[in-house]
């Protein structure tokens, strides 16, 4: 995951194979996500969208859950995601490896 991982094993370990937890791959994944959901975020505030900021701040469960999980509110507030920005869309998506036809 870091370099400093990866250059010590390479060192020491020549022969050694390198892999990651799914714990570490979600947490990755959900940060991606959520600074994703930032720059949308600040993005909203910076053009004055003070309404589209809260709304995109409160996004932050729906966009935690898997699909399957979600409740009929937090389905209706992705589906407005995919509606109105489609890049937090594809990164929720991407996120869970499922991105819709």
């Amino acid at each position: 995951m870091g370099d400093w991982i990866t250059r010590v094993v390479a060192e020491q370990c020549p022969q050694a194979t390198l892999c990651l937890d799914p714990f570490h791959i979600v947490a990755l994944a959900s940060e991606a996500l959520d600074e994703v959901r930032r720059e949308v975020w600040n993005e909203a505030r910076r053009a004055g969208d003070a309404s589209g900021a809260r709304w995109l701040k409160g996004a932050r469960w729906t966009l935690w859950k898997r699909p399957e999980r979600l409740t009929g509110r937090q389905q209706a507030k992705l589906a407005s995601i995919a509606a109105v920005n489609r890049r937090l869309y594809r990164a929720y998506y991407s996120d869970l490896r499922v991105m819709p036809t």
